[in-house]
């Protein structure tokens, strides 16, 4: 009795603080895409952003702290950085495959940390997010499935479904402490009372897209979306580890979350969080969702397909796990001939592999690739490439490998990676490190329970779990703010050197910056407090300016003036409520010293 009274626990344990294998290679491919699609995007301002002629030269890094190390700071020309791009998309292409998943994941984090503190002044709430889920993914077995980790390995034992270490629960944990801190620092009538917490945000011209300026002409939907995601984000939380029927209600708990982020992002320019912080909750599906979806994918025909390979061909052995793998097909059976003459030969590279389908008819090697995708629930729509020149040239390649049998482990029984099944020393440091982090984040915003002393800050900062998670808090901004960048030039031209338009107008505007990045530096930099960081600013802005046009429109002097417009709570008075107020902020001379001071 003891005994199954233990083994009950320990698996409510696994269901509630575990996670499906499949839903971490989901999180893989989630994050890798991101990463593709951040580097992509961060590409369009590598001058401006991460070079000694853009706005945040190194000695400007230098004069901040120290224990952020990166390697970005190698080089303050932009074709260092370039390389340093393109090295880290191509690893993250690596980690979506699941090619050497851990040590991917080590790489990329650093590399991201490092790009992250390179400059610090364009970083938001999402990098934070993306950087923290690579770290506690060192700790997790995020490759155990849908991997080439895995289809290179077929000789391991068969991993459990579900999942259960102090990795796992270090990340449940980080990802709640999101929600929860969001709501303990929600703590204005706008989000407790009120109810208008999300007008004033839909009303912030720097941020809201058309869909978010629509709803906010609507007092009762705003009122109703306020309540909705406070509450939710408070009880959403709580019904992922619900004890019963665990796997509906997390399920729904997890959709409900995708879709918050994604309506956030519809409404509001808030960068790449609201893409990571939504794909990060599809590590909490459970086996119940998995079990559902792959059971309508196991149709007859992918059930009796068989794809048979030449058991003397190593390289063969290899691409026949890979193609199940990658084809998502793990009901189509593997099996390794014992001789070559078991295939058939008629052409050359036929007798690497071959598909016999569920109507027993035979298909040799490039056809055998296309059948098995034409197969696949995933790769489908791809079958046609298969009967290209190309896929001809590589199924020769193939076919001439040097032949060598494939290594047998009969010696010694095959283990699991230590990932799996982490050491308890491994669960130890976990555990203490997801301490820190509750720690850091007690001791960090308005309402702080206690101080960290700064020598231990200097862990979080080395390994980059520094964070802070109070948006829109204790209540969003009530006041609109932009910016107008004049410039006077040497034909005695005025223009608007931020949009690039030769009538520099005070009027607000919805299309102030080329993206959010660029919204990002202005809402730390553009303020009366950080004249030194707007220089750098301005001398970039003389230099990009000077270098692109003739030297009778060289820009001399320009000015940059910060204006903010209050939100009134009339739906009705927003594009009637007055003027803004004007703060000069920088007048600045072309040919001033570009000396940057602390």
């Amino acid at each position: 009795m003891p005994r199954q009274i233990s083994d009950v626990l320990k698996g409510k344990v696994t269901e509630l603080f575990g996670f499906d294998l499949r839903s971490l290679a989901a999180l893989r491919v989630a994050v890798a895409v991101l990463i593709i699609g951040d580097l992509i995007s961060r590409s369009r301002d590598l001058e401006a952003h991460y070079t000694d002629f853009g706005v945040v030269p190194r000695s400007v890094i230098a004069l901040y702290d120290r224990w952020r190390i990166s390697v970005h700071m190698m080089s303050g020309t932009w074709e260092i950085q370039a390389v340093l791009f393109a090295v880290t998309g191509a690893l993250a292409v690596l980690l979506l495959f699941g090619y050497r998943t851990r040590l991917m994941t080590a790489v990329l984090w650093f590399l991201l940390a490092s790009l992250d503190s390179r400059n610090p002044f364009i970083a938001d709430g999402g990098d934070t997010l993306l950087r923290l889920t690579l770290f506690w993914a060192f700790f997790l077995p995020w490759g155990a499935y849908f991997s080439i980790d895995r289809a290179r390995q077929p000789s391991l034992p068969q991993p459990p479904t579900q999942i259960f270490s102090a990795g796992t629960f270090a990340y449940a944990m980080q990802l709640t402490m999101i929600y929860g801190l969001s709501i303990y620092h929600k703590t204005s009538p706008e989000w407790r009372s009120e109810g208008t917490a999300v007008y004033y945000a839909l009303n912030l011209l720097q941020m809201a897209n058309p869909i978010g300026v629509y709803l906010a002409n609507f007092p009762f939907l705003t009122r109703l979306l306020t309540h909705g995601v406070f509450w939710f984000q408070a009880i959403g939380p709580l019904l992922l580890f619900f004890p019963f029927r665990n796997g509906p209600i997390r399920t729904a708990a997890v959709f409900g979350f995708i879709f918050m982020h994604i309506g956030m992002s519809l409404c509001m320019q808030i960068g790449m969080f609201s893409w990571i912080a939504a794909l990060a909750m599809v590590v909490f599906l459970p086996p119940w969702f998995w079990d559902g979806v792959l059971s309508r994918l196991k149709t007859p025909e992918r059930l009796h397909t068989r794809l048979l390979y030449d058991q003397a061909c190593d390289v063969c052995s290899r691409w026949a796990r890979l193609l199940q793998t990658f084809a998502l097909l793990p009901e189509t059976r593997v099996i390794a001939t014992q001789t070559p003459n078991t295939l058939d030969s008629q052409k050359e590279c036929q007798g690497s592999w071959q598909v016999i389908d569920e109507n027993e008819n035979k298909y040799d090697h490039l056809d055998a690739v296309g059948a098995i995708v034409a197969h696949s629930p995933l790769l489908k729509p791809l079958a046609p490439l298969f009967r290209s020149s190309l896929g001809e040239k590589i199924c020769n390649l193939i076919a001439h490998h040097p032949r060598s049998a494939p290594p047998q482990d009969s010696q010694s029984p095959a283990r699991q990676p230590w990932d799996i099944r982490p050491l308890w020393e491994i669960n130890v440091v976990v555990l203490a490190l997801l301490a820190y982090v509750v720690a850091w984040n007690l001791s960090t915003g308005p309402l702080a329970k206690f101080q960290m002393p700064e020598q231990w800050k200097t862990i979080g900062y080395l390994l980059r779990l520094d964070q802070i998670w109070n948006p829109f808090s204790p209540s969003p901004p009530k006041a609109s703010e932009w910016y107008v960048i004049t410039g006077r030039l040497k034909d005695t031209r005025t223009v608007d050197l931020l949009r690039n338009d030769e009538n520099p107008s005070l009027e607000p505007t919805r299309e102030h910056f080329a993206n959010y990045r660029w919204r990002k530096y202005f809402e730390i930099v553009g303020k009366p407090t950080n004249l030194d960081r707007l220089h750098d600013y301005a001398r970039y802005t003389c230099r990009a300016w000077n270098r692109q046009h003739k030297n009778s429109e060289h820009v001399i002097d320009l000015s940059i003036v910060w204006l903010i417009l209050p939100t009134p709570r009339d739906p009705a008075k927003v594009l009637a409520s007055g003027k803004p107020e004007v703060v000069k902020l920088l007048d600045h001379r072309c040919d001033e010293s570009p000396n940057t001071k602390p």
